[in-house]
């Protein structure tokens, strides 16, 4: 297991905010950072004992001898799949040796797995109980919806009250990212498109696996959001519009199987979200969703995009909270996006490339 946090802010004092206020805003960001820590050890304490658990049941459905063959044999054919990885040339040739490879390994998988009896009818419904545990685990500790409203192409009203456009340059800056991977997984790529002057938010995540094992899984979530403030004119609920214009936004992902008994699944996951930092920190309010995708298998390919660079879309949020006439409030809007990935006996690569610019922020208290 091999896992990192990281975290970080850039705030521009206000010339108009109280200092109070401001001294808030730093309280509530450093404590923003102690949940976001918290929230990520107690998510891996929660699958690492899944998946402890999930294979020491697997072990029971073979004896030792059967078991520590099973693993000896899988770690062989990991190995050659591998090494005939390393070899390939970027040529249509190359592409078809590694096809070839795989067949030829799958082949001997399933060989081998009638050699040795291993009941793959007692192991299915307790792989698929894993895997629905697992994401389970995610959509509790990442507040994952069943249902999700997708980015609009209507923005705000002005009535009963108007509208303030917040605009770049923005007051400041923060971001967050966590990743974890199991023993073969590779660490992930990414990087964050973060500019609170130039109004740019979202992230670079990459992350793969060849040679996976029964249960191997990699994740990582990265937040991004600009912040800015913003004087509550009447009592009530901050409600806010968050307009966005898609530079990149492409998701991608490719599976491949290794074994003749494999199953998988990504989800790649996108969603504005809204938080007030100052007075107290608030609790995340998400918007409209960006991305949803899962997909299920053991063989697959997919390179889409969301809207199209260039295309706007709207996301909508409501404060958690309502605020009196004259508070001052230091907020922030931005995109957390999710790459997630489980495997067993399958190589995945899985992609997205989220960069957006926020040319306006809409806010006003909702009455």
């Amino acid at each position: 297991m091999n896992n990192n946090y990281g975290a970080g802010f850039e705030d521009n004092p206000s010339s108009e905010a109280p200092q109070q206020a401001v001294d808030a805003a730093i309280a509530s960001s450093l404590r923003l950072q102690q949940q976001g820590y918290k929230l990520s050890q107690d998510l891996s304490k929660k699958l690492l004992a899944a998946r402890t658990a999930y294979l020491r049941r697997l072990t029971t459905l073979m004896t030792p001898a059967k078991y520590a063959k099973w693993k000896e044999t899988k770690l062989k054919h990991r190995n050659d799949l591998r090494a005939a990885l390393a070899k390939v040339e970027p040529s249509y040739e190359g592409e078809m040796a590694i096809k070839n490879t795989r067949k030829e390994i799958i082949a001997k998988a399933e060989r081998f797995t009638g050699e040795i009896a291993f009941n793959t009818e007692m192991a299915k419904p307790l792989r698929d109980q894993h895997s629905k545990n697992l994401a389970a685990l995610f959509k509790g500790a990442l507040d994952i919806p069943d249902k999700h409203v997708f980015l609009t192409s209507t923005g705000p009203k002005n009535n009963p009250h108007p509208w303030t456009a917040i605009v770049p340059p923005y007051s400041g800056s923060a971001w967050e990212y966590y990743w974890e991977i199991t023993d073969e997984p590779s660490v992930p790529s990414f990087a964050r498109y973060l500019d609170r002057a130039a109004g740019q938010i979202g992230s670079y995540t990459f992350t793969r696996v060849y040679g996976a094992d029964d249960s191997d899984y990699s994740f990582i979530w990265y937040r991004t959001g600009v912040r800015f403030w913003y004087k509550m004119p009447a009592a009530g609920i901050l409600e806010l519009y968050l307009k966005l214009q898609a530079i990149y936004d492409n998701y991608w992902g490719d599976f491949d199987n290794e074994w003749g008994w494999s199953d998988a699944h990504c989800l790649q996951l996108s969603r504005p979200y809204v938080r007030v930092i100052s007075p107290t920190l608030g609790n995340i309010r998400y918007g409209n969703t960006i991305l949803n995708y899962n997909r299920y298998g053991t063989s697959d390919y997919w390179n889409r995009n969301v809207v199209g660079p260039g295309n706007y879309g709207w996301a909508y949020s409501l404060s958690d909270a309502s605020y009196p006439a004259n508070q001052w409030l230091y907020i922030e809007a931005g995109m957390y996006d999710y790459n997630y990935f489980w495997s067993n006996d399958v190589t995945i690569e899985s992609k997205m490339n989220m960069k957006w610019f926020v040319p306006s922020i809409y806010v006003r208290p909702k009455t």
